[in-house]
């Protein structure tokens, strides 16, 4: 690059201004800020939403409870009819 690509460069540099905001703009922010509304939920929907997390994690804990009972029922009639609980032959 030669000096006087240097020199344009600069040149351009120099012809840049400071830019002057808008008068009242802070005060219009602050405005719109404060003006936004804030999303809230009812009380009558806040208690619907915990019962229904409350009635979905018993169903999921009765599903469970009922899987690992028939898993080990499972186990009983392996042991009843002397079969082997699992794949290994070498034991």
């Amino acid at each position: 690059m030669n000096s006087n690509n240097k020199k344009l460069s600069l040149d351009l540099l120099g012809q840049i201004h400071k830019v002057d905001a808008p008068p009242f703009l802070f005060t219009r922010i602050k405005q719109k800020i404060e003006n936004t509304c804030t999303s809230r939920f009812s009380l009558k929907l806040t208690w619907s939403i915990g019962l229904s997390f409350i009635l979905v994690l018993a169903l999921n804990f009765m599903v469970i409870n009922k899987r690992i009972h028939q898993i080990r029922s499972d186990n009983t009639l392996v042991n009843t009819f002397n079969l082997m609980p699992d794949n290994s032959l070498y034991k």
